[in-house]
């Protein structure tokens, strides 16, 4: 019976973290990033894809990208506050120059 309970416990995690990554990145202030994946418990978003969200000289879409690790991290301790949980998350990021 545990299995199980811890089973749906993690599916219910995995499902609200889902929509909780959805909420944010939908968020006006990130408009210039998009999730490229979802695999398991992994989530990817980029930022600064096309014409449309490419700051060649502010590189504001790259400091989009850097709020919206912070904001996740923010919202995993709103989490962990009301949870009394201990969740924890790793965050990387890249910079590179695609061309086609």
């Amino acid at each position: 019976m545990r299995f199980l309970s811890d089973s749906v416990a993690y599916s219910y995690r995995k499902s609200n973290a889902s929509n909780v990554f959805a909420q944010i990145i939908s968020e006006e202030q990130f408009y210039q990033l998009e999730k490229i994946k979802t695999m398991g418990s992994t989530y990817m978003a980029a930022s600064g894809l096309n014409d449309t969200t490419y700051d060649k000289d502010g590189m504001t879409h790259i400091t989009a990208l850097a709020n919206f690790a912070m904001r996740l991290q923010d919202q995993l301790d709103f989490v962990n506050v009301h949870s009394f949980n201990n969740f924890k998350f790793r965050i990387g990021m890249a910079r590179v120059s695609l061309k086609f």
